[in-house]
């Protein structure tokens, strides 16, 4: 599918792992939404917005056609060709 969200996903989890929040030993789920920059850096909460608008644009159907139009986590090397 063009408009998968699993980098973003990928990108949110291993950022929420790195978080002071979730050294602290709480659930993944509770560092997911904190809103406290102490605990979850500002990139984890970034990552996560990005997920949103990507989730949100599987159900646009303008988007859905075009798929996604920006990817900040793909790399040369995950080009399929």
């Amino acid at each position: 599918m063009a408009n998968s969200c699993k980098l973003y996903i990928k990108g949110v989890e291993d950022c929420i792992r790195a978080s002071k929040c979730y050294a602290e030993g709480r659930t993944f789920g509770d560092c997911l939404k904190e809103k406290d920059e102490t605990k979850v850096d500002f990139e984890c909460q970034q990552s996560k917005k990005l997920l949103e608008i990507c989730k949100y644009n599987q159900f646009n159907m303008r988007k859905r056609f075009k798929g996604n139009l920006w990817d900040p986590y793909r790399r040369p090397e995950d080009e399929e060709t």
